[in-house]
């Protein structure tokens, strides 16, 4: 009777990390409830410290039980154990990202119709006297981020679990594709640069980073970075941060769609899907959304871009 009373007991003790040594073919005694949930958890009431007569396992136990990570033979399992070269760095910054942060991604489109006109009326109106890249889809991004970024300083900002630093100036990592990997090279002070700057510094270092010329100094330093696969053809996704920066924005491919406008008739317009992806443990989800609202804004009002 005691026992059952015990098994309908609501413990409310937080769960806490336990560790067990048995004899090998020592008799496990536990109660069929706690087999039960213990199946169902999928644990081995091996590893399950008992506490009741004669060291039976009870639903408390059971539901104060937290799993030890498993090793391979006497050795932990190390991260990016078998692969190569740049994947194996790849795996490990990964693993590392996710451990030392805590991400949440938010997701919302702009309407980059205007942005696209813009584009086309300042090519008509430069002509020769602006290059390509200044009004690529790319450069404009990071022009939006870094404007949306000095807005919102707290976005331009590092943590490494230890340090909280807020950055003066805006570095922007720029995620590319290479052979044999991921890297991310750094446009370097994009807060104080003209569209033309910026396209021109993107198409060096991005290019550099594909061939593989890039000094190592310009691999390193950025506050906040972007990555784009919006010519793969996907819409939204959850990028990782580049830790120990704050955030990243990942950018989709472009779709279009057809709207009532304001005087009710149905127009065409063109949405660029974003992901933000934060770090909760120093920004909450209001500052991130009202963030990436900025960068929508700036999208949006594209003659901004310039002034």
């Amino acid at each position: 009777v005691t026992e059952n009373k015990e098994e309908k007991t609501i413990d409310s003790t937080a769960p806490i990390a336990q560790s067990v040594t048995r004899t090998e073919g020592e008799r496990i005694f536990a109660t069929p409830l706690a087999r039960k949930i213990a199946a169902d958890k999928g644990y081995d009431l091996a590893d399950i410290v008992g506490s009741g007569g004669n060291g039976r396992i009870t639903r408390r136990d059971v539901d104060r039980h937290i799993p030890q990570i498993k090793t391979i033979g006497s050795s932990p399992v190390v991260t990016g154990e078998g692969l190569d070269g740049m994947r194996k760095v790849i795996a490990q910054r990964m693993h590392q990202s996710l451990q030392q942060s805590a991400q949440l991604t938010l997701h919302r489109k702009a309407n980059i119709t205007n942005l696209l006109a813009f584009r086309k009326d300042l090519k008509a109106k430069a002509g020769d006297n602006l290059s390509r890249s200044a009004l690529s889809i790319n450069t404009l991004l990071i022009k939006a981020v870094s404007l949306a970024l000095k807005d919102k300083p707290e976005m331009n900002a590092s943590y490494n679990g230890v340090e909280h630093v807020t950055h003066e100036s805006v570095h922007m990592g720029v995620a590319v594709a290479v052979d044999d990997g991921l890297v991310v090279p750094v446009v370097k002070n994009v807060d104080t640069k003209s569209l033309s700057q910026i396209g021109a510094d993107f198409v060096a270092v991005t290019s550099q980073a594909i061939d593989g010329t890039l000094s190592g100094e310009l691999y390193s330093g950025s506050t906040f970075t972007i990555t784009n696969l919006g010519s793969a053809g996907i819409e939204y996704f959850t990028p990782i941060l580049n830790t120990p920066e704050l955030g990243i924005l990942g950018v989709g491919g472009t779709s279009s769609k057809l709207v009532f406008n304001d005087e009710k008739e149905i127009v065409e317009i063109s949405e660029l899907p974003l992901s933000l992806t934060f770090d909760h443990q120093v920004i909450d989800g209001s500052p991130a959304a009202e963030f990436l609202a900025q960068i929508v804004y700036y999208l949006e009002n594209p003659y901004l871009l310039v002034v």
